[in-house]
């Protein structure tokens, strides 16, 4: 009798201890939601919301479905663009859209080409999305978008170059500029992704901010500011472009960036168009002090050392631009 009573026990607290760590449907249900929601904001190049206006045939004679933006909740866009879809979507709903850049299918007007994210429109109702098939609310949706945008998105693969060309190739933006200001280094989290894998990190970093003055290579303006990603720790997988071999320089090796100096950068843009970051293209070659004439690139920039005055080191990247 009493080893059926220790058994009846044991199933007894078995069943209690798996209906304790079973999830309300509910909860399950936003949860699934946001996972969805995470790959498609890591996916998207721009996260809007907004209201269906019209629907109307395209040039193409497909439906076509009109979304003007109330809200940009990430990357670049404003207020009262129209956004066109192919979705459908009902007119006088509100609608919670993820883009990706696309190569030829105008979703946006007046903005740049883009396509949805997995084809799929988020419909908002009161204070909930409906992602993936499953309801979110809404709140906690851009706080869930909070916390992925506080992590920046760092280029997967930053090489050394050993000479002049492949550094201007390398770099989106090269301008003379000048460091406005410098806070200090701080624990900084971090994400790259190659080959669908994702990575996170943490490093010490700074952002730094920049004025530019003269573009050399880039869109950049007179007077453009830049938040540049300032981090000497991401010197320790760094690679010769050259021969894929190890770049015996390190953290300690990398020039530093002081409040008020002047020089010339080479940076790439963020893998994240959301995200209104810059990098230099090496810790090592992204940035040369300029003193008058002057071009300070110091032993560890093989690509500029060879440089003394800032006009010639302009007219050779110039050259290597033709």
């Amino acid at each position: 009798m009493n080893r059926k009573i220790k058994l009846f026990a044991l199933a007894i607290c078995i069943a209690m201890l798996f209906t304790s760590c079973a999830l309300p449907a509910h909860v399950q249900s936003e949860e699934s939601a946001l996972v969805q929601a995470r790959q498609n904001y890591r996916s998207a190049a721009l996260v809007v919301s907004g209201i269906c206006e019209r629907e109307h045939i395209d040039v193409e004679g497909n439906p076509c479905y009109d979304l003007s933006i109330e809200r940009v909740l990430a990357g670049q866009a404003i207020v009262g663009d129209i956004v066109h879809c192919n979705t459908a979507m009902q007119n006088g709903e509100r609608y919670l859209l993820y883009l990706q850049q696309g190569a030829d299918t105008p979703y946006a007007e007046d903005m740049e080409n883009y396509t949805l994210v997995n084809d799929e429109v988020c419909a908002i109702a009161g204070d909930r999305v409906r992602v993936g098939g499953q309801s979110v609310a809404l709140s906690e949706l851009l706080r869930d978008m909070a916390k992925l945008d506080a992590i920046i998105s760092v280029p997967s693969e930053v090489y050394y170059y050993e000479t002049l060309a492949p550094l201007v190739k390398a770099a989106d933006d090269i301008f003379i500029g000048q460091v406005s200001y410098v806070p200090p280094l701080h624990d900084t989290q971090f994400r790259s992704q190659s080959n669908g894998a994702t990575s996170e990190h943490t490093l010490p970093a700074s952002i730094v901010q920049v004025t530019a003055y003269g573009g050399i290579k880039g869109a950049l303006k007179y007077g453009d500011t830049l938040r540049l990603v300032y981090a000497p720790a991401m010197s320790a997988d760094l690679l010769s472009a050259a021969t894929l071999t190890a770049v015996r320089y390190g953290e300690a090796d990398a020039p530093a960036l002081q409040e008020g100096d002047i020089c010339l950068f080479f940076i790439t843009q963020s893998p994240d168009a959301k995200q209104e970051y810059c990098f230099p293209v090496n810790p090592m070659q992204g940035f040369v002090r300029v003193r008058n004439n002057e071009l300070q690139a110091g032993a560890v920039n093989r690509a500029l050392r060879d440089y003394a005055v800032l006009d010639d080191a302009v007219n050779a990247i110039r050259a290597a631009l033709r």
